[in-house]
């Protein structure tokens, strides 16, 4: 989670860097314009990985049963068995 935090931190940093100085030519092959956008894609990229790592975890199966011990009662029931 850190390490998202840490791309998004420097993908905004970048990414905002080219666009307000769009005038000034990249150094590399590309145009300014399309060093702007791989870099507008990957910082869009890292917030979304970002906040999928925020996101808590599913509830596991075994954790549901704890919380509502009727369930296992009705997954137990052998009087429904064929």
């Amino acid at each position: 989670m850190f390490a998202w935090g840490v791309s998004c931190g420097m993908g905004y940093g970048s990414f905002f860097n080219t666009v307000l100085n769009l005038e000034v030519p990249d150094p590399g092959p590309l145009p300014t314009v399309a060093v702007a956008l791989i870099k507008g894609v990957g910082l869009a990229l890292a917030i979304a990985a970002l906040i999928g790592a925020l996101r808590p975890p599913p509830v596991a199966r075994s954790d549901a049963l704890l919380q509502h011990p009727e369930r296992l009662e009705q997954m137990l029931d052998s009087t429904d068995d064929a």
